[in-house]
Parts: C-alpha cells; structure tokens; sequence
C-alpha cells in the first residue's frame, strides 16, 4: 500500500507564525493556490480513497484533492494537529513570555503534562500512529491512499518509521502542501519511508 501523506495549505496564521493547533483556520489565497497544484500533482497518482483532518485547513484542502480525483473525503478526529490549548493564536515569543515555564516543560520532556489542554508530543504521537493502523487496515494491500493532516501528525508518524526519539522531533522540515510518501507492507506490518516533504510542484511563488 502506497500512502500519500499530505500537509494542509498555507494559512495566515502559518504566515505570520502563529500556532494553530486546533483553531479552526482557512487557507489563504497562497493555500488556496498548494491546494489547486496538489491536486494537480496527485491526480495521476492511483489514489482510491482520500483522508482528512476535519479542521478547515486540512478539510479545504482534502476537497481540492478529491475534486480532481471524483472522490469524497472521509474525516477523522485523531488526524487532527496538535492541541496547544491557551497557546494557541499566540507566536513562540508571546507564548515563552507569558508561560515560560510551561514551554520549557513541553520542549524538554514529550512525556509531560503541561496542562491548560495543551496536548504533549507523546499523546500525539500514539494517536497518529492508531489513526494511520486504523485506516491502513480498512484498505487492500495493492491500494493507493492520500491522507490530509497536519505538520506535527505527520512528524509523529516519520518518527515512528524511522525510530526516532521523540525528543528529536525537530530535526526535519514539513512545508506546507508538502508531501511524504509512506509503502506499507501488510504482510509483514511495516512502513518504509519512500519520499520526505517533496514540494517542487508548487513552484517557486511559494
């Protein structure tokens, strides 16, 4: 099984690097444009059956996909990003500077619990990997699938192949429209990572 792992288009709070999580925001007219070019390039792909986060970003630009394909999306909770609970809207310098500790607690240990609904690195990446099992096993073998998530899902699930620590989650870029291509042999239960944020087909605007 071939699985398309697909990062959602560009928003204005990916612009102006404000962190999202599970705020509802839309694509802007650049994610707009990802998504339109996505669409193109996975259209000749095989693609059976199209996945999505729920979230407008992610949904938005799972419907630019599947307008190519003649598809319909389906959509899971858990391919949600991230919750960062009262971080969220807020950028990386207003968040160390009004809960410091907090964001010192959640960078050093993926295992702990920051609280305020903030999510940890740990309960993302279980979640990731039980929604990608789940929907692996509701496929053939020989089928080609494209799911539409978010950076830190997608972080989650590349760690998890590569068996990487999690304390090392950093250590890669996902671009928005971005996509990794995962192979899963059924068989012998195992994901091999085939390519890494491939993004040439957006050109060079974005």
């Amino acid at each position: 099984m071939d699985i398309y792992l697909v990062r959602h288009g560009q928003t204005l709070w990916n612009k102006i690097q404000r962190w999202q999580g599970h705020s509802d925001t839309e694509l802007d007219e650049v994610g707009i444009a990802q998504a339109a070019n996505l669409a193109k390039r996975l259209s000749n792909c095989g693609i059976t059956a199209v996945h999505a986060s729920p979230l407008k970003r992610a949904r938005k630009t799972a419907d630019a996909i599947c307008g190519a394909l003649d598809l319909e999306p389906f959509f899971h909770d858990d391919l949600m990003e991230i919750s960062f609970g009262h971080w969220e809207g807020l950028k990386l310098d207003e968040i160390r500077q009004r809960y410091p500790e907090q964001l010192r607690l959640w960078e050093a240990d993926p295992y702990a619990d920051p609280g305020n609904g903030i999510e940890n690195y740990s309960q993302l990446y279980e979640r990731a990997i039980g929604a990608l099992r789940r929907i692996c096993l509701g496929h053939k073998d020989n089928e080609t699938i494209a799911i539409v998530t978010h950076g830190a899902w997608i972080r989650a699930i590349i760690l998890h192949i590569l068996n990487i620590p999690l304390d090392k989650r950093l250590g890669f870029s996902l671009d928005n429209a971005g996509i990794t291509l995962l192979h899963y042999n059924m068989k012998k239960d195992r994901f091999t990572l085939e390519t890494l944020n491939e993004h040439w087909f957006l050109g060079h605007e974005f």
